[in-house]
């Protein structure tokens, strides 16, 4: 056969294995099995408009189908939600974006949810790898944006591309104060889908903080990186464990070494709309944080942090971290005995020391309940009162007990189960075992 003839014959074949070659790279490096496909709901950065939000809503996408379907979650109170929302909106509590999970040292009240948590939220709202999910709620003055840039953090860190995460700027006030209606309709459940976070390309961890990542900082040991403390300076971190809030006190309060305060509410208006670009950028330099360190972000319980998470991560594009344990976890660690610390004194998780915390006060005086955690890491709130004697949570005499220094070796229970989880299987994508991450995920 001819030179001509070979090429003639077999020029389909070269075509199909040259269109492979130039595929191939593309699909490793999308964000997840569906996430790479084509989408129109492009943005900027994750901080999106009223008026951007309406056009979705108008041309079908939300609560429509294919590449470019849109889901609302309306992390609010129920009332809240049922007084008024964005069209199409579905409502999620606030507590179904966090759960009590034991890192290994103690039990924390709001942690990231576990995998099969996270996939029964996401299944109940349809959502599946060709969505675009849209956090909106409405702010009000504890929390602020808190409860919505939670629920961003906490698809960011289950592997949800970054580019298919949108907050709504100024949440369901900014929709109003645009000049659109809300509805007090109750969005009906969607067909529930099948996704799950083990489709993502793996978790991010990288956005987390764990505690032995934070002490590791506390004593100087991580260069090129700044703790941000998005709480207000002198905050009290009460009633976390033992509602309502203000019964019960973390150990002590204090700060983190080498943290910077940037107070999660000064980064939008009176409106709750996020400040200009320049404006977020100068809050930043101010204390010392540019483009070029990782911020390493805490607050009191892992709410109002997420603030500031959510303005360097997804309005800026800097490197972040959030240390959801915050302060609710670091207060704990106290080997003080004389201040109700539970920790022996040479504990290796003791954070009330010169080393690893400043501005150190202690919260125990009388009458006054203290969190306290017991072997297996649970939490009870004891009340020491005048006469010596102690009421703990349940009611009864017995203090809260514990087996000092009785956990685990490194501390870091809840990413562990992350993993094994994303690396347990798929139900049709990747599983999630790892890789660089490209660009926008």
């Amino acid at each position: 056969m001819s030179i001509k003839n070979l090429w003639k014959g077999n020029r389909a074949w070269l075509f199909m294995g040259l269109l492979f070659l130039i595929i191939l790279p593309l699909s490793f490096n999308s964000c997840a099995s569906e996430y790479g496909k084509p989408s129109t709901t492009e943005t900027p950065t994750a901080l999106i408009s009223a008026d951007t939000l309406k056009a979705w809503i108008d041309a079908g996408k939300v609560n429509g189908t294919g590449y470019d379907r849109v889901v609302i979650l309306d992390v609010t109170a129920q009332a809240t939600y049922d007084a008024g929302h964005i069209p199409g909106a579905y409502y999620v509590s606030t507590s179904d974006t966090s759960q009590s999970r034991n890192e290994g040292v103690a039990m924390l009240s709001t942690e990231v949810l576990e995998g099969s948590k996270m996939d029964a939220l996401v299944q109940k709202y349809g959502i599946d790898g060709n969505t675009t999910i849209v956090f909106t709620g409405t702010p009000s003055a504890g929390p602020g944006t808190g409860f919505i840039a939670r629920a961003y953090f906490l698809f960011r860190y289950w592997g949800f591309p970054k580019n298919r995460l949108k907050m709504l700027d100024g949440g369901n006030l900014g929709w109003t104060a645009a000049g659109y209606s809300p509805t007090n309709m109750t969005q009906s459940l969607p067909v529930p889908s099948t996704f799950s976070v083990r489709n993502n390309l793996r978790l991010r961890t990288d956005l987390r903080i764990s505690l032995p990542e934070m002490i590791e900082y506390s004593e100087g040991h991580v260069p090129n990186a700044l703790a941000i403390e998005g709480r207000a300076a002198g905050t009290t971190t009460t009633g976390v464990y033992s509602p309502p809030a203000g019964t019960d006190y973390v150990v002590f309060e204090g700060q983190i070494n080498g943290a910077q305060v940037v107070t999660f509410s000064t980064l939008y208006d009176a409106g709750y709309k996020y400040l200009p670009t320049d404006q977020l950028i100068a809050a930043f330099t101010a204390v010392g944080l540019d483009s070029s360190k990782s911020a390493y972000v805490y607050c009191r319980i892992g709410v109002q942090g997420a603030v500031v998470f959510f303005v360097l991560d997804g309005i800026l594009g800097w490197p972040a971290t959030f240390y959801d344990g915050s302060w609710s976890q670091w207060g704990q660690l106290s080997g003080d005995a004389a201040n109700k610390g539970q920790l022996t004194a040479n504990s290796p998780w003791r954070t009330d020391i010169p080393s690893r915390s400043s501005n150190i006060t202690y919260n125990w005086i009388f009458p006054r309940a203290i969190e306290q955690f017991t072997a297996d890491g649970s939490v009870c709130s004891a009340t020491y009162n005048i006469g010596g004697t102690i009421t703990n949570s349940s009611g009864g005499t017995t203090a809260c007990t514990n087996l000092p220094d009785s956990y685990d070796a490194n501390a870091n229970r809840i990413e562990e189960a992350d993993k094994a989880y994303m690396n347990s299987g798929s139900s049709g994508g990747s599983s999630g075992g790892g890789g660089s991450i490209p660009s926008g995920c």
